[in-house]
């Protein structure tokens, strides 16, 4: 369920939050309705980021994009403002049962730990553009937190608590994914040798 070679060598890209930040100003200045979110996955792909040590990165990234969107919003105070959503948290949704590799059984929500299903867009949608309820499309309560500079840090760390509760109740799902990132640990350092050379060939 979660890909061997995931999060090898990862780094933040200054690049990208310039992209975004020109994103924002473009739509900010042509008047374009821009509704953003942050994708949910599952909770074993979040302990994944947080056994490799990428926390503090994630953390940072999402610091950084509730950062630029206040600063373009002090820039635009005279036009509605552009929120951000998170439903990356560990939630009724991203913390589904996870079916043995030999059942038959398929996951509600889940094609795999990083990809959703089509229900769980709609009711991403359905939240986020304040759309009428439906039995079908209804989400649960703990699904999306909209972030700003107000409650960043104190969703952040409602995340860590969460997921050190995640922890104690599911022992060996994080005993599994500690086996796999060891058992892989060649693999992804050997792709990501191989990307750097590819990277230096192109920039000679």
């Amino acid at each position: 369920m979660i890909y061997q070679s995931l999060y090898a060598g990862f780094e933040l890209s200054d690049e990208r939050l310039k992209d975004f930040n020109n994103l924002i100003e473009y739509c900010y200045k042509h008047n374009i309705e821009l509704y953003l979110f942050i994708s949910p996955v599952h909770a074993k792909q979040l302990e994944t980021i947080r056994l490799m040590g990428l926390n503090p990165q994630f953390e940072d990234w999402k610091g950084d994009l509730v950062r630029i969107i206040a600063e373009q919003s002090r820039k635009n105070q005279d036009k509605p403002p552009i929120n951000l959503w998170d439903f990356s948290g560990y939630n009724t949704i991203t913390m589904e049962t996870v079916p043995p590799l030999d059942s038959e059984n398929q996951m509600e929500y889940f094609i795999e730990s990083s990809h959703y299903k089509k229900i769980v867009g709609e009711k991403i949608l359905v939240k986020i553009l304040n759309l009428p309820k439906s039995d079908e499309y209804e989400y649960p309560q703990d699904f999306g937190v909209l972030i700003n500079q107000d409650n960043i840090e104190t969703h952040l760390s409602k995340i860590r608590n969460d997921s050190k509760i995640y922890q104690k109740n599911f022992p060996e799902e994080i005993a599994g994914i500690e086996q796999l990132i060891k058992k892989t640990e060649e693999k992804r350092l050997s792709n990501l040798k191989r990307f750097n050379n590819q990277v230096k060939n192109i920039e000679l």
